[in-house]
C-alpha cells in the first residue's frame, strides 16, 4: 500500500481509500495527511501535477535482473520540489540506481527555485547531499544510491539552500516523517540575519539541515515563542536538525518555529 500511496503524494488530487473497512494502515495514512494545532486533518499533497521523465517509456525499466528506476518528479509551490523513484521491475528485480543532477534539474525550474544550491534528502538512507544545479557532471557527488528491493521506492527532497549571517546555511527539508516532505510548510522560510522563521501548517517532524555553524554551536529553535528541545545528527555537510511539532495547542494558525544561530 506505501508503494501506492507515495506516488499519490506527488500529485494535488483528493486521497480516497479504498481499503476494507478497519484495515487501513494508519502508519500509511498519517503519512499521507497532518493534523493542525487543534487536530483537525490537513492534506499534505503537491499543488501541482507530477511528471515522468522520458525513460518511463523504456520497457527496460520492467525486465527482470538489475537495473534503473521509475522516475517522477514533483515541483513544491515554495521552491525545490520531490524526486520519486520506484522499482517497477519484473519478479524479485532489484534496482541499483542513483539521484543525478538531470533529476534535480527537473525540480529546480528558475521560476520555483531561487537558489543555485540545493539540499538533497533521500527519505530511505537519511543521506544529505549538497547540489550546485549549475554543475555539467551527470552524478551528484559524493554519489546518492537508489537501492531497491522488490516493492521498495525512495522519496528524495530537493529544498533550496538560504544564506544566513557569519557563512551559516540553511535549508528546510519539511516534515520528513510524511511522504511530501514539503507540503507541510505554509509560506517560503524566511531569513532575518542570522534567524531563520518557518511557518508549518501541521505537527509532525520538521527538518532543517544547516552548514557552516562552528562545532560545539547548537541552534536556539523556539515553537510559538516557547523553547523546544532538538535533535541534532552530524553528516559530511553539516548537520541535520529535527524539530517535534506537536498537536493539541488549542491555537489556530500555522507552527511558526524560529532558529537563531
Amino acid at each position: 500500500a506505501a508503494f501506492h500511496a507515495a506516488l499519490r503524494s506527488l500529485g494535488p488530487g483528493p486521497v480516497t481509500i479504498t481499503d476494507v473497512p478497519g484495515k487501513t494502515d494508519p502508519l500509511i495514512l498519517n503519512k499521507l495527511v497532518g493534523a493542525s494545532k487543534s487536530g483537525e486533518t490537513v492534506a499534505l499533497q503537491a499543488s501541482s501535477s507530477p511528471f515522468a521523465s522520458k525513460e518511463v517509456f523504456d520497457p527496460a525499466l520492467v525486465h527482470g535482473g538489475t537495473g534503473k528506476a521509475l522516475r517522477v518528479f514533483s515541483k513544491a509551490a515554495l521552491g525545490g520540489g520531490l524526486l520519486g523513484y520506484w522499482n517497477i521491475r519484473s519478479g524479485d528485480g532489484k534496482v541499483e540506481d542513483q539521484v543525478s543532477i538531470s533529476d534535480v534539474l527537473q525540480v529546480t525550474a528558475k521560476d520555483s527555485t531561487p537558489t543555485s544550491r540545493v539540499a538533497v534528502f533521500s527519505q530511505k538512507s537519511k543521506q544529505v547531499r549538497i547540489v550546485n544545479v549549475t554543475e555539467t557532471g551527470a552524478a551528484v557527488e559524493p554519489s546518492l544510491p537508489v537501492e531497491l528491493g522488490a516493492f521498495e521506492f525512495d522519496l528524495v527532497t530537493v529544498a533550496p539552500i538560504l544564506s544566513l549571517n557569519g557563512g551559516v546555511e540553511v535549508a528546510v527539508l519539511g516534515l520528513i516523517d510524511k511522504f511530501n516532505t514539503l507540503a507541510g510548510l505554509a509560506a517560503p522560510p524566511a531569513v532575518q540575519g542570522g534567524a531563520l522563521e518557518v511557518a508549518v501548517k501541521s505537527a509532525g517532524e520538521l527538518a532543517v539541515w544547516i552548514g557552516g555553524i562552528k562545532d560545539g554551536s547548537e541552534p536556539k529553535v523556539t515553537v510559538d515563542g516557547e523553547e523546544v528541545k532538538v535533535t541534532a545528527q552530524a553528516g559530511q555537510n553539516g548537520r541535520l536538525v529535527t524539530v517535534p511539532l506537536k498537536v493539541g495547542t488549542k491555537q489556530e494558525g500555522n507552527f511558526i518555529v524560529r532558529f537563531v544561530l
